[in-house]
């Protein structure tokens, strides 16, 4: 499959930019990662807290 460009510059910095913005959004995706980590393991404590105490 060919793709005859005029203007390979243009073509490059639209890639660059489509790998900024992906890697932008990447890297957001892995920070909110690990705050939705922190808030599961948060509330399975919670969990557990609750249900050894309702056990007792």
């Amino acid at each position: 499959m060919q793709i005859v460009v005029k203007h390979p510059f243009a073509l490059y910095r639209k890639i660059a930019k489509i790998l900024k913005d992906n890697f932008q959004q990447f890297s957001n995706t892995i920070g909110r990662a690990k705050r939705n980590m922190e808030i599961l393991e948060t509330i399975a404590t919670l969990c557990v807290s609750f249900y050894s105490s309702c056990r007792i």
